[in-house]
């Protein structure tokens, strides 16, 4: 029993695989019956279990007929020889399922799975289904082309199967390949390695050698009979290269020429042969032989008395009878003896595929113009022909044995001759010769080496402007010396011209397409073209020139919408100021401009004229006070019938010149006193000077200042803004009237300058305490004299507000500049837009500021009106300068001053009237 495991544990690899209660073992086939195969109860882990009973499961286990199983040890033993082939047939794999059973006395029960794997042994050779194959193969097959053929079998498995396939011969023109499929077996593939020939190797006996994979392989041999297929691959050979054989011309008729032989190395059908006469030679062959398609005998089919051939060769074929006919070819000469003189016979065919030669008059020397072909059926020296041309222009040259071709020997030119007469002889040598003529015509064929050419090289139309569309322009022809299409013309204008103008293809009439403009283009150039139908076409040009005529459709046009001139005012007339000029795009006469000057509808004639030349006067004096700008509209006006006009503007800006002196608004004569209280603050603005000037600019920019070296202790005047400022604190002593003399002028660089009176009342700020008594004496008097005064102020204020509303209209206008323009059209570019100049205070040549401090200047003053008195009723105002008086009486200069002094004097007396009314509650 030991000796038998030792044995198995050498045969077998066991691999045992415990999982639970379940073992597997690999048996090797051909196992024999009583083989220990493995423990069962050990590889199970069954080897603690008390006294267990072993048994297999039979129902639903037939591999369990192949083992058994030890009831008290669990060892499983084969039952019998296992072949693999047999029961696992063309399987990968061959695994056997049992089940064993382990039972205790104790009522335990194990139930074990048992995996046994079959192990394949090479044990089988490959075997072929049938030892011998016979295989036809044709000897056109081509190399590579495999033949398929059944496989050998191998029972075994794995690399004990069929591997390879192998023929021992080494010469053998085949070699082997396999498809293997997926149940082990193979498919056999003959392959074809090189080429066959039936004709070397009609057939083959190829013995193909399977090997399995085993250690060592196991073989089985097939042996395949190859029969190589005939293909018609031979051609049928002639006995002879070719044949020669010679005849009388009085041989029979029928009777044999030449007998012909040819044999092919193919077999059947392949290599039956058949013999023609080749189709493909001259006619006259056919008429005097014909072959016999069996025995390849040539016949004479006519006679060969007359108008035979010293010569003939004959070509023949033989064709085998294959599907696809392989021919051979071969040839007979046969040489006829002749005994007869005959006329030579001439053949002429032109080259042209006409009846008559036709030539190029551009053929060069040699060029062939007909070929020509004598027959002469005698031999010797009778059939020896030489031929010749009687022309000038034409020679004859050998082409071959009684062949010859006409060419050209003189330059052509159809336009001098267009067609010849060409006459060929030919003699042979017999004694007497024979001699023959044959004339042909030869037409020269016209090329297109002639353009075309127009009756004029240049053409002229004169058209006017704005013409309508698609009016005829001119008719344009041309000549072509060439005939034929060669002298077909088609008319065309150049590119540039294509959406000009049109012209007919045939008759060469031109059209306009667009209506012209002289002042685009005043002419107009473009070339037409003659070409010709030829295969080169050839071309002639001429040039047409349209001279547009000017028609007055354009108006006179300026430069600019408005001119503007500058004159300066008051200057001397007539004086040019400058030139107007417009553009008219006609020509001639419609482009001569006249201007004119236009006169509004109010028929006032400006100072102005505009000359027909475009000059531009000035016709009187002018004054920028008066109109600062001019507008007016002028014409321009050309001299075509009917006249185009345009229309611009003009500014004329009048420059002014400093010809107004300033004028005083304050002081004037109407009012020209201030009234100061003593308590006012040094540099508090009492006053107010202000001028207007009617110039612009420089002119009328202003500077106010005083002589006066009186006022400039007091006051101080700002020469920039007229402002009179307290030049320092004022006492008791400067109570009283002051007279002075202001000064206002110009920034010119010839200023004009004006003087006035300015009167300053400085007065206390209140009366002093007065006794009684004269406290009302002089309240007495007081009442009286207003009384009295009241009835003038009266009188007086009617007439002083007539005359301040007089003074008020002359300060208004003094006050503004008026600027007139024609059609009241106002230019804001006239005016003076530039930043005021700056202007410093002035102050009188010899005044001294020193130390003295200025404080704010206190503008709540009123410095133009004497303040009112408080609680006081109100009073008429009284004017201070009696000139307002001016219309009710004449007043002179000292009758003023001393009015002036009493309305001082007057305006005092009612302070203190005011201060006794205040310190007393009843008069």
């Amino acid at each position: 029993m030991k000796l038998l495991r030792v044995q198995c544990w050498c045969l077998m690899s066991l691999v045992l695989q415990v999982h639970a209660l379940e073992v597997t073992y690999n048996l090797e086939e051909e196992t024999k019956r009583g083989v220990l195969v493995g423990n069962v109860a050990e590889d199970a882990g069954l080897s603690n279990v008390n006294n267990p009973t072993f048994s297999l499961f039979q129902a639903g286990y037939p591999a369990a007929k192949w083992f058994s199983i030890t009831e008290d040890l669990g060892e499983l033993h084969t039952n019998a020889t296992i072949d693999r082939d047999t029961i696992c047939e063309f399987q990968d794999q061959c695994v056997l399922n049992l089940v064993a059973v382990a039972s205790t006395e104790d009522g335990d029960f194990h139930k074990i799975k048992i995996y046994v794997n079959i192990i394949d042994i090479n044990d089988n050779s490959p075997t072929f289904s049938k030892s011998v194959v016979s295989l036809q193969i044709s000897e056109d097959t081509a190399i590579n082309f495999s033949y398929s053929l059944e496989g050998a079998v191998d029972l075994d498995t794995g690399n004990n199967s069929v591997e390879r396939y192998e023929i021992p011969s080494h010469d053998s023109p085949f070699h082997t390949a396999a498809d293997k499929f997926s149940d082990g077996r193979s498919m056999l593939k003959l392959i074809l390695k090189q080429t066959l020939d039936r004709e070397t190797h009609p057939s083959y006996l190829i013995q193909v050698v399977a090997y399995d994979g085993g250690t060592p392989p196991k073989t089985g041999s097939m042996t395949v009979n190859i029969t190589v297929g005939d293909i018609n691959d031979n051609y049928p050979i002639f006995s002879k290269p070719s044949y020669n054989v010679t005849i009388m011309d009085d041989l029979p008729v029928e009777s044999v020429v030449v007998k012909t032989f040819a044999s092919d190395k193919d077999e059947g059908i392949n290599g039956e042969v058949q013999y023609r006469l080749d189709p493909r030679q001259t006619e006259d062959i056919f008429q005097i032989f014909h072959m016999n398609s069996t025995t390849g005998e040539i016949y004479l089919k006519e006679s060969l008395i007359s108008g035979s051939r010293e010569n003939y060769n004959i070509l023949i074929e033989a064709t085998d009878l294959g599907n696809q006919p392989l021919i051979s070819k071969s040839q007979v000469f046969v040489r006829v003896q002749d005994n007869h003189n005959n006329f030579p016979v001439i053949n002429v065919n032109v080259l042209s595929g006409s009846d008559t030669a036709e030539v190029s008059e551009h053929a060069s020397q040699g060029t062939v113009v007909a070929h020509v072909a004598v027959k002469d059926p005698d031999t010797g020296a009778n059939g020896l022909v030489t031929c010749d041309v009687i022309s000038d222009y034409f020679k004859i040259q050998k082409f071959e044995e009684n062949e010859y071709k006409v060419v050209v020997f003189a330059s052509l030119n159809r336009e001098m001759r267009d067609n010849y007469e060409v006459t060929v002889n030919c003699r042979d040598a017999g004694s007497p010769p024979r001699e023959t003529n044959f004339t042909f015509p030869v037409i020269v064929v016209d090329e297109n080496d002639n353009p075309p050419r127009f009756e004029r090289q240049t053409y002229n139309a004169n058209i006017l402007e704005n013409n309508d569309i698609d009016i005829s322009l001119l008719t344009v022809s041309a000549t072509d010396d060439d005939i034929g299409v060669n002298a077909d013309l088609r008319y065309s204008v150049s590119g540039e011209a294509q959406n000009l103008a049109s012209i007919d293809a045939l008759s060469g009439s031109l059209r306009l397409k667009i209506a012209l403009d002289r002042e685009q283009h005043s002419q107009i150039s473009f070339y037409v073209y003659a070409t010709d139908s030829g295969d080169v076409p050839l071309t002639g040009t001429a040039t047409v020139n349209i001279i547009v005529k000017d028609a007055n459709d354009n108006a006179p046009t300026y430069p600019d919408k408005i001119s503007t001139f500058v004159v300066t005012e008051n200057i001397a007339a007539p004086r040019v100021i400058g030139t107007v000029s417009a553009f008219d795009k006609d020509d001639g006469i419609n482009s001569e401009v006249r201007h004119y000057l236009m006169t509004s509808n109010t028929g006032e004639l400006p100072p102005f004229e505009v000359k027909e030349n475009g000059t531009v006067l000035v016709t009187r004096s002018l004054d920028r006070e008066t109109v600062a700008l001019y507008e007016l509209q002028i014409m321009a006006m050309d001299r075509g019938s009917p006249a185009k006009t345009g229309y611009s503007f003009i500014k004329i800006l009048v420059e002014d010149t400093n010809d107004n002196k300033p004028i005083f608004i304050f002081p004037s004569e109407a009012n020209r006193s201030i009234t100061v209280p003593l308590s006012t603050a040094q540099n508090t603005v009492v006053a107010t000077l202000t001028a207007s000037d009617g110039d612009t600019d420089v002119n009328a920019q202003l500077r106010y200042y005083t002589d006066d070296q009186n006022m400039t202790e007091t006051f101080v005047i700002n020469s920039a803004t007229g402002e009179v400022i307290v030049a320092r604190a004022l006492d008791s002593d400067d109570l009283g009237l002051y007279v002075f003399k202001v000064k206002v002028q110009d920034w010119s660089s010839n200023p004009l300058s004006a003087e006035e009176t300015l009167l300053i009342n400085v007065i206390a700020d209140s009366v002093a305490d007065e006794s009684s008594f004269s406290r009302y004496y002089v309240i007495a008097i007081s009442m009286s004299t207003v009384t009295v005064v009241l009835a003038i102020v009266i009188i007086v204020a009617i007439c002083l507000l007539r005359k301040e509303d007089s003074k008020r209209k002359r300060y208004d206008s003094a006050r503004s500049t008026v600027a007139i323009v024609s059609k009241d059209v106002e230019d804001p570019d006239c005016y003076d837009n530039s930043p005021p100049v700056h202007k410093e205070v002035f102050y009188p040549p010899g005044y001294d500021l020193g130390n003295r401090q200025f404080f704010p200047i206190d503008r709540s003053i009123s410095v133009q009106i004497p303040p009112t008195i408080p609680e006081a009723d109100p009073l008429p105002k009284v004017p201070s300068d009696p000139s307002l008086w001016e219309g009710c009486e004449s007043v002179n200069e000292n009758e003023r001053n001393r009015n002036q002094l009493m309305t001082l004097q007057y305006h005092q007396s009612l302070m203190r009237i005011q201060s006794i009314k205040r310190s007393n509650s009843t008069i």
